[in-house]
């Protein structure tokens, strides 16, 4: 939950609409979304006094600056050889460009963090009443893709599978 923290740092180099796709992966690839309403319940008039109480402040509070700031060099120095590694450019996926900021995410207080954090799941949730709404089939076909395949990549980075074998 805490990554949301850093969809913000997508906002030059990815459209508006997709950014809630990337908020979707990162929520939803280890808990239902009914689960994560029950953990993380809203909290949209967060103040000083109550954000000690908040699950989200507590997860944030567990980050220090350092591991901010290697998570941005590592955005700034080496996104570019994994888009070229992984083939996205060959798709026409490009997200290099402006660099992060330096101070990104270290930027105000953990409670103003929350709220972003907030922000973005509340799009993640938003959308899935919006799919869940949906008469049709096709309205829920990509959500359901999504997060399969970000399950399935999750579960193969922790058993260390490796690369996989090349389509025939």
């Amino acid at each position: 939950m805490a990554s949301l923290l850093f969809v913000d740092w997508l906002e030059p180099l990815v459209p508006p609409s997709e950014l809630v796709w990337v908020a979707a992966a990162i929520v939803s690839h280890h808990l239902d979304a009914r689960e994560i309403e029950t953990l993380y319940p809203e909290a949209d008039d967060l103040d000083e006094e109550d954000s000690q109480q908040d699950p989200i402040v507590s997860l944030l509070n567990e980050i220090d600056d350092a591991s901010i700031d290697g998570f941005r060099r590592w955005m700034v120095e080496c996104v570019g050889s994994w888009v070229d590694a992984l083939g996205f450019r060959n798709v026409g996926i490009d997200i290099t460009g402006s660099p992060v900021p330096c101070n990104a995410a270290h930027s105000g207080s953990v409670l103003e963090r929350a709220l972003r954090v907030r922000h973005w799941l509340n799009a993640y949730l938003g959308a899935c009443d919006h799919a869940n709404l949906g008469r049709d089939l096709s309205s829920r076909i990509a959500p359901l893709a999504l997060r399969g395949q970000i399950v399935s990549c999750d579960h193969m980075a922790s058993a260390h599978t490796g690369p996989l074998p090349k389509p025939s």
